[in-house]
Formats: structure tokens, sequence, C-alpha cells
């Protein structure tokens, strides 16, 4: 404190040297320190501040009512407070020191600045006359109207190109710099600086402003660059560095507050560096390998590259600024302005980040995200472009108007919103739970959507591929194009909205609300379809049945309420089955068919595994899903074909099949629908759901049924073999047939109550049912009325019969012998509309190499004793047993018979 006492009386004792003349014409001096400075100051005083002195907030050089006459201070160091005023008689010389934020010059009053710092918000205002010539000063000057504001100095610029009419020392240009400009050149005392001009639409506390007819600027000597290379840790560093000056702030090192760097300049920071806050470079380069930036940075043109190190909050890039951001962080509040670009390899953006200006003025800057992250709550405002092709964006980003998203790849989290006019294209990555899309374009070609995606307003949604997993809402008056793509769960057309399906996948259920519409010309029902009354819906195709009727429709009239099973084929051919029993409704007076011309039926025979394999098959084709094939989910069978899926294939969810032949040999499939007219054979493989619907047959021989197994109403199954599931539901008005050889009720054998071949009604219910099936499989069912998960439920209104057989008993004579032996070979190859007769010895109507199989290993069974003893038949003779090698081996090569 001392010392400093003696240094502002030792600089007072210089003042007075040099000015004596002017201080004879003070009537009051205060010198601060020793003085201690009063709220404001009056005529004919002189106030000199220097180190360790302060002023408060709100001190006025001169009277506020500006009667004040002959006032001067003199700032070479201290501190002004915030808030100050130079009133209407004053003169301020500044040559050091520090004035707080919101200072303003006032109309009367002079100031002159060739040194120190001004902080944020400086007014120069109508009728003041300020000069500048040195020092630091600070974002939001403002040159009001009225105001004359002088620059001296050299190496003016304008976006950095020089300022013509500026060329020689003397040389004074009045200048007004166009908004959105960047005003730059070197004070008299070599230090650079920067303005930013932008108009009132950006009357951001970081930005100036010069009003037309305000500027005016002296070219005048500015001295050298100093030291071209300076390391901090050891040499001066100075308050700025000009063209062809580098500065490493190695560890140790510390570049003081509001450093400046001009252009062409350099900053090297380095571990365990500290650049303190407000920095301010144009047009220069840094480069980050540790260390620390603190808050308020800015950057204007140039580049930055960091590999390491902190950048603080508030760090703001703009005037074409390039960042790569390969390692470290940058915190909270970072903003990209003006055609900079963002290049994200690694690291950390923090919270807040905002791309492009908040004023929705376009401010044309490109983010590129490969690898690294940026924060929550961060915007795109208009004239960006975010390109996100790896990496994680944090939830809550918003897109605001004027904005475009393209994610290629990566994540972005939960609750994405898309406002007015901005614009997301997704052909990659991931988009989290929660997308708000508002008046605004969502294009889906690729990648996913978690859940809740809702499109607002007028907002337009483009989907040609990609994969939504959860619900997908159009509210208002949008519109939602599905060309491609799947939408796995719940579709809305809420009211005034529409839906536009010409391909892809319409979800797992689709809901048309009142005053909606929705027009189907391709694609698939992924699942239930609802029309409520009001909706308007109209399917256009050919090839409609309903419940198996052909029906030509007049394109005019609405149907009524859906009663039955409406099938047919769209108009891109794929096609397409409705029914209650699946939860679809039609509301009266809401749908109409449109008849129309259909693509041709593809080629006859489709191998899953070497062909193309389009979305459903037509009359008179034939797909094969064959060993390492798979076949995808919403897959669609129609009138006439035939699906054949074979060992070591596997086919997805919502496999649907209406007229159509599905053999399941093999495979894994995970669920399949069969509807009216349709007939289903398992012969092997693994259907973990299965629903068998009105006008629907299901023949299980073999293979593995899991839960549940569903027969609807009018729907028929015939359980010969296999493995089933702990879920089975028979509906009132369904009919489930049991082929067996053996048949207990709450474990009392019930065979000598059943003839052979001859189905008999078990009407019981709440009872156990258990036995052996036709080929050998073991079941039990407890089978309840009413009843709980696990269950077997069977209503009492659904048939349930047993038919006691007699595997390899070709003739029904009660015994399985030679002469059934002659009996198949004379029909091998033959197809026998009664099961266990005539050589079918599976069930399955086909006379081949099992059934002889199955009769060998009979041979000797007769009924009777079956129904005693259970005994185990005779070995057959070596003669019959030679026999069925030889056929056997025949079947499997497909040579014929001797005899045959």
């Amino acid at each position: 404190m001392m010392f400093q006492l003696l240094r502002s009386l030792f600089a007072w004792t210089i003042l007075s040297v040099v000015c004596q003349t002017s201080w004879a014409q003070f009537t009051t001096t205060l010198n601060i320190p020793p003085d201690v400075a009063p709220s404001q100051i009056d005529s004919d005083t002189q106030l000199n501040l220097g180190d360790g002195g302060v002023t408060s907030n709100g001190f006025s050089a001169g009277n506020p009512n500006g009667s004040s006459t002959n006032v001067e201070m003199n700032i070479t160091g201290g501190t002004v407070g915030r808030d100050f005023a130079a009133r209407s008689g004053s003169v301020v010389n500044m040559s050091g020191g520090w004035m707080g934020r919101s200072s303003d010059a006032f109309s009367g009053s002079t100031f002159n600045f060739s040194g120190g710092t001004i902080d944020e918000v400086f007014g120069a205002r109508f009728g003041s006359n300020v000069r500048l010539s040195g020092g630091v000063v600070y974002d939001g000057f403002r040159g009001f109207g009225g105001s004359q504001v002088a620059i001296y100095g050299g190496d003016f610029r304008i976006d950095g190109e020089p300022i013509i009419g500026l060329e020689s020392i003397g040389d004074t240009l009045q200048f007004d710099p166009p908004d959105g400009s960047v005003l730059s050149g070197t004070f008299m005392d070599g230090n650079p600086f920067a303005f930013l001009i932008y108009g009132d639409e950006y009357q951001w506390i970081s930005n100036d402003k010069f009003y037309p007819g305000v500027l005016t600027l002296h070219e005048a000597a500015v001295p050298s660059p100093g030291q071209t290379f300076i390391t901090a840790s050891i040499d001066p560093v100075p308050k700025g560095i000009r063209d062809g000056q580098t500065v490493v702030v190695d560890a140790g090192g510390v570049v003081g507050e509001s450093f400046n760097m001009g252009q062409n300049s350099s900053l090297i920071v380095q571990v365990g560096g500290i650049v303190a806050e407000e920095l301010e470079a144009i047009d220069a380069s840094i480069t980050m390998t540790g260390g620390v930036i603190e808050r308020y940075a800015k950057l204007i043109g140039g580049e930055i590259a960091i590999s390491s190190g902190t950048i603080g909050t508030f760090f703001e890039v703009r005037n074409g600024t390039t960042v790569d951001l390969t390692g470290g962080s940058i915190d909270t509040h970072f903003t990209l302005l003006t055609d900079s670009t963002l290049n994200i390899n690694g690291g950390t953006v923090g919270d807040y980040f905002r791309a492009g200006h908040s004023s929705g003025v376009s401010t044309k800057v490109v983010v590129n995200l490969e690898k690294g992250s940026i924060g929550r709550y961060s915007h795109a405002h208009a004239g960006s472009t975010i390109n996100l092709m790896g990496g994680t964006i944090a939830q809550d980003f918003t897109l605001e108007t004027g904005a475009t998203l393209n994610i290629l790849g990566g994540s972005i989290g939960r609750d994405l919103e898309a406002l007015p006019g901005s614009v997301i294209n997704l052909s990659g990555g991931a988009i989290g739970f929660g997308l708000d899309a508002y008046d605004s374009e969502v294009n889906v070609s690729g990648g996913t959507i978690s859940s809740a995606f809702a499109a607002h307003g007028n907002t337009t949604v483009n989907v040609t591929g990609g994969f939504l997993y959860g619900s997908l809402a159009a509210i208002d008056t949008s519109t939602i194009n599905l060309s491609g793509g799947t939408i796995q769960t719940d579709l809305y057309a809420n009211s005034g909205s529409t839906w536009n399906v010409s391909g892809g996948v319409a979800g797992h259920y689709f809901e048309a609300r009142n005053g909606s519409r929705v027009n189907f010309i391709g694609g698939s029902f992924g699942g239930s379809f609802d029309a409520f009354a009001g909706s308007e819906v109209h399917l256009s195709g050919g090839e409609f049945r309903l419940d198996g009727v052909p029906f030509i429709p007049d394109g005019v009239t609405p149907l009524a309420a859906l009663q039955g099973t409406l099938s047919g084929t769209l108009a891109d051919g794929t096609p397409f089955v409705l029914s209650p029993q699946n939860f679809d409704s039609l509301a009266a007076g809401t749908t109409t068919l449109h008849g129309m011309m259909l693509p041709s039926v593809g080629p006859s025979l489709i191998l899953a595994s070497t062909d193309n394999v389009p979305s459903g098959i037509r009359g008179g084709q034939t797909l094969i899903v064959d060993s390492g094939a798979t076949l995808a989910s919403h897959f669609n069978a129609g009138w006439g074909s035939t699906l054949v899926i074979e060992e070591g294939a596997t086919v997805g969810w919502n496999l649907e099949a209406a007229g159509a032949n599905v053999i399941v040999a093999g495979g894994e499939t995970a669920a399949l629908e069969a509807y009216f007219g349709t007939t289903v054979v398992v012969k092997g493989g693994n259907v973990v759901d299965l629903d068998v619907y009105d006008g629907a047959t299901a023949e299980i021989l073999a293979g593995t049924i899991g839960s549940p197994l569903k027969v609807h109403a009018g729907g028929t199954i015939s359980l010969l073999g296999g493995t089933l599931g702990d879920q089975l539901f028979a509906e009132e008005g369904s009919s489930a047939h049991l082929f067996g050889t053996e048949f207990l009720v709450d474990g009392v054998d019930i065979r000598d109550m059943l003839e052979e071949n001859v189905p008999f009604t078990l009407e019981d219910r709440d009872v156990t049912l258990s036995g052996l099936l036709a080929d050998g499989s073991p079941f039990s069912f407890d089978i309840q009325d009413e009843a709980y998960f696990p269950f077997i439920h069977f209503h009492s209104d659904a048939l349930l019969t047993l038919t006691l057989v007699l595997p390899g008993d070709f003739n029904s004579d009660g015994k399985v012998d030679e002469e059934d032996y002659s009996i198949w070979q004379g029909a091998y190859g033959a197809t026998i509309a009664s099961r266990f007769s005539g050589g079918d010895a599976d069930g399955d109507h086909d006379v081949d190499g099992r059934d002889i199989l199955i009769w060998q290993r009979q041979l000797g069974i007769d009924i009777n004793s079956m129904r005693a003893s259970q005994a185990v038949p005779e070995p057959p003779s070596l003669v019959i047993l030679a026999w069925a090698v030889v056929a056997w081996g025949t079947w499997k090569t497909g040579r014929a018979l001797p005899g045959g």
C-alpha cells in the first residue's frame, strides 16, 4: 500500500510540472489516492485517479443536470466503478487503469482514451466527443448518432481488407462501417483492436455499433511489433501481439486479461499454461495442446486447433473462424457465428452450445461431428447446418427456424425439437425418445427414431427408409408420406392431418381419427388398422375379396362397417388383409376402395437366399425361405400364393397370409397370422406366435409352437404332433382337433370310449387332458373355460374333438400288418383326402417315405392291445424290414419303387 501511495504522489508531481498552467484554473484538486473520491465532482474541479485509487459505481464527472464547467478527470491507474458518466463540461483523459462496464460520455463531454481498459458497453452519447488511440476496449462500444468518435492508429481494415484513403500518416477518413462487418486495426500504442459492427437486430452486449456520420479514422504512426517469439513463462507478455508474432504459453506461463491478437499472429497454449479471460483474436491462429483459455474468449476469423486442454464458458467464434476439436473440452455457452465451422473429432462441447445467432438472422455456420459430444440444451439457429456423422448430441437439442440437421451416424438424445422452417435429414444414426417437429420438414431415409415422434402444424414428414421404433403422430395439418422404411408401433392421423402410404411398413397399430385422411396405395399394414367415424380412408388396388368372395368396388361408395375379412392387393402389388378379429375396424362410411390396374405378378418361384424378395407374394407365386435366408417382418402372402419355410430359415414378426398355402418345414418364425382361406401346415421348426383366424386352418404335425397359439372364431386347428407352449386359446366358435394314440381326462384313460379314426367331442372343461399325439409327443393341457396366465383356454362353445389313431393302420382294421404295407406301396406318391388311411401314416395327406418308416415302427400293434397294455410290438420280419429300407432310400433319392 505504501508503494502504491508513493507511486501516485510521484505521478501527480510529474503531472503538475507538465500541466501546471491548467492546474491553476481549478479551485479543487483531488488526488485518489490518498484522497477519497466523492460520488461526483462539479465545476472547477480536477480529479486524478492513480494506482490503488477507486471511484464508486455511478460516479459522475460533472453535475448530472449538465450545468458544470471546467471539470477534468485524469485516469492513469486504479479502478473506475461501473456506470461512470462523463457529463457536460467535463474532459476525461484515460491512459491507464480500469473503467467499469456500462459507462457513458454524455453531451458536452470529451473523452480521450490512450491506455488502460474500458469494460463492456461504453456509450458515446449525442453531443459527446470521444478519441481512441490506445489501450483495450471491450465489447459493446456504441457511437450513437450525433456523437463524434475518432480512432487514431494504423493498419485499418474492414473484414480483413485495407480501407482505401488511409495510405499516409495524417490521412483522415470519415467512415461508416457496414452492419455485419469487422473494423480492425492497431492503436497508436501498438495494441490491436477490433470492433464487430452489427445492426439493431444484433444488439448484444458483445457487439459494437457506429451510427452514420459518427466515426472518423486518423492514420497515425504505430510502433513496430515487438519481440517475434515470446515464451510466457520467461518473457514479458504484452497486452497484444500483431502480424508475425507468436506467444507460447507454456507450463507456468500466464497471459493476462483482455489479450488482443492481430492478423496473422499466433498463440500456442501448452499443458500448465493459462490465458486469462477476454482473449480476442482477429484472423489469428491458436493451437491448444493443453492448458486453459479462460471465459469470454472471442475469435474473429482465423483458426483454432484443440487437442487437449480447456476453453472456458461463453467462448465465441465468428467471421469464418475454423475450430478443430480433437480432444479436450469447450465449456458451456459456446457460440459459433457467421460463416464459421466447427469440426469435432474428439473431445467435448458443453451444455448450451449455439450454432448461429439467436436473433433469427441467418448466419451461415457448419458443425461436423464425427466423434466426441455436444452437451444438453443446445441450439442450431437460422443458417446453421449440423452434420452428425458419429459421436453424440445430448438431450433437449433445438433446431431453430432456418437450421438444418443432417444425421448420417452417431446419436442424438431425447426431446429433439424442430421449430418452424427447420429441416431434419435422417439417413443413419439414431434419434432418441421424443421428436417434436413444428411447421418443419423431416426426411427419413435410414437410421432409427426411438419413439414419440409428433408432427405439428404444417410439418411434412417423408419416410423412404429407416426404422421408427415408437409412435408417429400427425397433428394439426401435417402430412406424412410413407414410401419405405418401417414404423414399428403406433401411427396416429389426427384431425386435419394427411397420411399418404405408398410403401414401407405402417406400424403395429394405425389409427385414423375423426377429420383425418389416409391414402393407401402401397406398403404393408404392420398390424391393426382403425378408421374412426369421421375419418376418410382410401385404399387403391385390386383383387379385393370379402371373406374370400371377389368383388369389384365402384371407387365412389364408402364401405359399410367392416364385418368380415377384407383382403386384396394394393396398387404397388403388395397384398393386404384387414379383419375385425385382429382388431381392424373400419367405421361405416369411412373407407372407399379404388380399383386400379395392378402391376404384373412377379416370378412364379422365388428362392429367398438368392433372389430379390418382395414385401408380399400373389396368386401363382411360391416363395421358398431356405436355409440361411431371412424373411423380414410384415411379409404378406396373398390369395393363391405358397410360402415354404425350410430348416435353417428365419422369418420375422407379423407374417400375414390370406388365401395362401403356408408350409413350415423348419426354421424360426416369430409370428404367423393365418386369415380366411389360408392353410398352414407345420412339419418342423419353431413358430413362436400363431394366430388362426376365421376361415383359416392350421395343421401341426411336428415342430414347436410357442406361446400363445390362438384359434379365433371360425378358425380350425389340428394337432397331430410336435410341442406346444403353455398358452393355447380356443375362442368361442373355433375348432380344435387332437389326433393321438392315448387320451386321459384327469388321469383316466378314455381310449375305450373312442373309435379309431372317429372324432369324439369332448365337452368337459376345467379338467386336465393329457396323452400322446399321433407322432408320439406327450401333451398335457389344463383345459380352462376361464383362467389366467399361464393357461390353456378352451371356450365352452369351442369345438374340441379327440381322434384315436393307429398310425400305419392304412385299412382301419385295428392293426398294423403286411396288408397295410401293400396299401402304402400301391398309393406311394399319392395325396390322400382322409388322413391316417390309404398309406398316410403321419397325417399330412401325402404318401411318402416318412409314412413307411412310421409303419415299420408300428408293425404288430393292434388297437385292442394298445388300449389294454400298450404292448411292445414283435420285431418285423427281415423281409418287411428290407422293403422298408429300400422304400426309405428310394423316397430320399426320388427313384421309382420296384413294382410301383
